[in-house]
């Protein structure tokens, strides 16, 4: 029987356990007392478990889909099983050798000290057991990494000395197989070939490239968010590296290699960590191998001056800071559209604002008004300017196309457009900015430009000479009311004045401090460039001391930041503040702006087709050909009737838009623009991250906007005097 017992002990099926059940006369249970039955069925569970737990650390070591928990039951099966298989044998060699610490007189073995031989492994084996339990989770949702480590960890502080031990060598054994898995993305920048669906970074698939996403209920207990941001960034960066520059010139795959002579050091600092991993260690570890990438591939792959050229293109066109370049673009996208009216064969202003959409372009009449736009400004350009790189970049790099995105606002051409970087496949740049960032910019530049629009074409309006004047016809029946004609007069010139403020605001207030507040942290002196209220129509002072600053990077290098990675994060809560404080994330005020912004086009339309009237009756009346005359001027009664209605309806809408400017200013007086922008900082001394300028709340356009509403009541009381003369 003790032989029995035993080989049952060692993992070996044998019936004994079976004949202790049965309950016939020849069992082995009407042969013992209750005293031996209860020792024999202790004996019994641990020939169970024993069993059980082969059973499953066989199956789960070669089918469980993450590596950590694979190696965890291994670890199990070739460790601590083995130890205890290994106890059987010593316990059946000593009772074979007759040792006297089992056997007694009469060469009898009793059952009560095998029992206690093995009873101190019945706490372990019975934990294992549950740890088996968690490793056997169903299918649809298996045991991940991150939660083996937190049951490890756990249950290393329950107080029991074995299952401490137990847990400890086990954690260790977990740890050591992620770090493993963790190798590949910190050394290349790729993901475990086994086990990528247990990995804290998983890719996704965003606007036809690859981004890399942190899954943050797979981030074990022991890496905090800086850690897993930097991990993160880490392997971003080795990744973009990789795809983006093996295919450019050979410089960049000289740069390239330099990840490859980096990898040696990156490699001694993850052999370099003792285990269990302690939190300090692994921050260390993860911010050497970022630093050593910042200072040894990034800086020399995406020089600062690289950086600042794509700022400042970005500021000047994107963002409209050149007057020159935003006035030659609306003007050729003008032509564009007067062309396409004409070949469509238009004749009339339509009633709707959205009447134009029927218009048909196609990409290449897009561009070619771009290229118009380049054309013309580089008639007006001196020698010195004519040579300027920046200039030449941002002419291979900016594209005028129409989006298939939704854009907030966009009234440049009847369908939505705007202009787009278009970087290089093999720019080192897409390290610094993401897909995401292009975007945002594609969008600040139709929201900017559409109110540079607008403000343009009421400018025209209000120039007009013949328009400031009141226009006397000698038959009775062509002229308009001195009313009609001073309402349309007073609202183009008080809509021209709103759209010039609050285009001041938003540049002066909005673009050009946050611009300055950028600058002066990249650079430890903040620019002197001023801050003028309407944007600059010429290339001056920005430019020219942006141009200094390049020249001095040598003296200044140890005082500006050179991670790209840092900077990249400063850029994206720079845009970020840029979105916010131009109001494009309040629905309700981009709702009321469109509405506005359409009506404004209605109304220029009008004045062009009474332009075009006018025109005719007047030369009709100077040839005398007075059968003509009744049908222009029907419609010039007609084109003052809309007008005058559409002069009601932008009365309403401007009203409706200061009131959400007015809600939106009470939401920006309660948020921090800096709150829920993802930066982390990188480096042990990156704690002065960039916070972006807060810009002082819309009161003050607020209160210029109200003036001009006093101004039309004031008007209203002109309009009854008006009346009352001409009764």
């Amino acid at each position: 029987m003790l032989h029995e017992i035993l080989l049952s002990l060692a993992g070996l099926s044998s019936p004994i356990w079976d004949d202790l059940k049965a309950e016939d006369d020849d069992s082995l249970r009407k042969h013992t007392s209750p005293a031996e039955r209860e020792m024999l069925q202790t004996l019994a569970e641990l020939a169970d478990l024993h069993s059980r737990l082969r059973e499953a650390t066989s199956t789960l070591s070669s089918s469980h889909p993450s590596p950590t928990c694979r190696a965890v039951t291994n670890r199990i099966a070739t460790c601590h099983l083995r130890r205890f298989v290994k106890k059987v044998v010593d316990v059946e060699t000593l009772i074979l050798q007759e040792d006297a610490q089992y056997v007694g007189a009469y060469k009898i073995v009793p059952l009560s000290t095998i029992v206690t031989e093995f009873q101190p492994w019945a706490r372990p084996l019975r934990w294992l057991s549950k740890l088996m339990q968690l490793l056997q989770s169903p299918t649809s949702l298996p045991c991940s990494a991150a939660k083996l480590f937190a049951f490890l960890h756990k249950e290393g502080q329950t107080g029991y000395t074995d299952i401490k031990d137990l847990s400890g060598d086990l954690l260790i054994t977990a740890q050591q197989a992620w770090v493993q898995s963790l190798t590949p993305w910190l050394l290349y920048g790729q993901l475990p070939n086994f086990g990528a669906a247990d990995f804290m970074i998983h890719s996704v698939q965003a606007n036809n490239d690859i981004e890399y996403i942190l899954q943050p209920s797979l981030i074990p207990y022991f890496i905090t968010t800086g850690v897993a941001d930097a991990i993160l960034a880490v392997g971003k960066t080795l990744n973009q590296i990789k795809s983006r520059l093996w295919s450019g010139p050979q410089h960049n795959r000289t740069s390239s290699n330099m990840c490859t002579i980096l990898m040696p050091a990156s490699l001694n600092q993850i052999k370099a960590l003792s285990y269990p991993l302690q939190p300090n260690a692994i921050t260390h570890a993860i911010e050497s191998i970022n630093d050593a990438i910042s200072q040894a591939a990034l800086s020399h792959l995406l020089p600062m001056n690289m950086i600042l050229d794509f700022l400042t293109i970005a500021h000047d066109y994107v963002l409209l800071r050149k007057g020159e370049f935003s006035a030659s673009l609306i003007k050729q996208a003008e032509e564009c559209l007067v062309a396409s009216q004409a070949t469509t064969a238009t004749s009339k202003a339509a009633r709707k604002p959205s009447g134009l959409e029927f218009l048909t372009f196609n990409e290449a009449d897009v561009s070619n008004a771009l290229s118009k736009t380049w054309s013309e400004l580089s008639t007006f350009l001196s020698d010195h300017e004519f040579d300027d790189p920046l200039r030449e970049k941002a002419s291979s790099w900016l594209r005028l196309k129409m989006s298939s995105s939704s854009l907030p606002i966009s009234t440049l051409l009847p369908r939505p457009a705007s202009l787009v970087l278009e970087l290089p496949n093999d720019s080192p740049l897409h390290i610094f900015v993401s897909s995401s960032d292009l975007q945002r910019y594609s969008t600040l530049n139709a929201y900017l430009v559409s109110l540079r629009r607008a403000e343009a074409q009421l400018a025209k309006l209000w120039a007009i000479p013949a328009y400031r004047r009141y226009r006397t016809i000698p038959t009775a029946s062509l002229s308009t009311t001195r009313k009609s004609q001073q309402q349309v007069q007073r609202r183009s010139a008080r809509e021209d004045t709103r759209n010039r403020k609050t285009s001041s605001y938003f540049h002066g207030e909005v673009l050009d401090k946050n611009w300055n507040q950028l600058q002066s942290w990249l650079w430890s002196t903040p620019t002197t460039r001023p801050t003028s209220s309407q944007p600059s129509s010429r290339p001056t002072t920005a430019s020219s001391k942006l141009c200094a600053m390049r020249e001095s990077t040598e003296s200044v290098n140890s005082r500006r930041r050179d991670d790209p990675r840092i900077i990249a994060i400063a850029h994206r809560r720079y845009l970020e503040a840029l979105y916010h404080s131009l109001l494009l994330s309040n629905e309700a005020y981009i709702n009321a702006l469109r509405s506005l912004l359409n009506t404004i086009d209605h109304f220029v339309a009008l004045f062009r087709r009474l332009q075009a009237v006018r025109q005719s009756l007047d030369l009709q009346l100077d040839e005398e050909i007075p059968n003509a005359l009744p049908q222009y001027a029907k419609e010039e009664q007609d084109l003052m009737a809309e007008l005058s209605r559409t002069n009601s309806t932008l009365a309403s809408q401007v009203h409706e838009l200061v009131t959400q400017m007015r809600e939106a200013d009470k939401q920006y007086e309660s948020r921090d623009l800096s709150s829920g922008i993802a930066g982390i900082a990188l480096t042990s001394g990156t704690d002065d991250m960039f916070e972006p300028v807060k810009t002082r709340t819309l009161d003050r356009l607020l209160m210029k906007l109200d003036s001009l509403a006093t101004d039309t009541e004031d008007e209203v009381f002109e309009d009854a005097l008006i009346n009352a003369e001409d009764d």
